[in-house]
């Protein structure tokens, strides 16, 4: 860019000298290539409150300790094996159409320090999403009022979470939607995509650990699910804190 800028101006997103209607970030030192499209709605764009920094902190400092906890559970519940042999044996149950029988009782959380962890692990996952949803919903509308093109709308974007065989997809693509088309962050989202697929693999070879009884299906089971699970973690908060600094570094010069 050839237009003169003032000397210690700090980098960030300023109008465009070039001419146009939207905004051109300026490294420090001279113009970069990096546009953004013209704000929609200047004061939706500058509204930021707690919610967003505390759900982004949350992502920041807990999610890797959550993606541990996870991977502890899977371990536990592969070495304890108890949802296989509880199931196979309700499996059995149904087989043998004895209505006379008792029905065996499932058992998938164990019992002591391994019931904890699993438990707690299942309460650091509930927690992080539901602060995921408040951040997202939260994202979507400061993405919109920055121009930003939404494929998917907020409330679909939150709702996909819970449609079945869609929140394999749907979630990640409403996540990268929060991000300018030319972002090179927007990868991480089909990344997501790709190993939220594999997990399909995880969850049929569950229940063929389950109707057959095979050790080999529930070692299956474990690899896919703890590999794909702490992983779907881990991409998920770099996806967030690289959505939370686009938004931010636009929205310090708009304030």
């Amino acid at each position: 860019m050839s237009a003169e800028t003032p000397q210690n101006t700090p980098p960030g997103w300023y109008v465009d000298p070039a001419g146009s209607s939207g905004w051109r970030f300026f490294d420090g030192e001279t113009w970069t290539d990096q546009v953004q499209p013209e704000v929609k709605n200047l004061a939706a764009a500058q509204l930021r409150n707690n919610v967003a920094p505390l759900a982004i902190r949350l992502h920041k400092y807990f999610l890797p300790g959550t993606a541990v906890l996870v991977g502890l559970s899977f371990i536990l519940k592969y070495l304890s094996q108890d949802l296989l042999h509880s199931g196979h044996a309700i499996v059995e149950w149904i087989r043998a159409g004895d209505t006379n029988a008792p029905l065996p009782s499932l058992t998938t959380s164990g019992s002591g320090a391994e019931g904890a962890i699993v438990n707690l692990a299942s309460l650091a996952s509930l927690s992080t999403l539901v602060m995921l949803l408040i951040w997202q919903y939260r994202s979507a509308t400061e993405a919109e009022a920055l121009g930003y093109p939404m494929k998917i709308s907020r409330r679909l974007g939150i709702w996909s979470w819970f449609i079945p065989v869609a929140n394999y997809y749907l979630p990640f693509k409403a996540l990268s939607d929060l991000l300018p088309p030319d972002d090179e962050h927007r990868k991480i989202a089909w990344v997501l995509c790709g190993v939220s697929g594999v997990r399909l693999v995880g969850t049929v070879s569950l229940f063929a650990a389950i109707v057959s009884g095979s050790t080999s299906w529930w070692t299956v089971w474990f690899i896919v699910g703890f590999s794909t699970s702490v992983a779907v973690q881990l991409l998920r908060r770099q996806l967030l804190m690289a959505i939370e600094a686009n938004h931010e570094a636009f929205g310090k010069t708009l304030r």
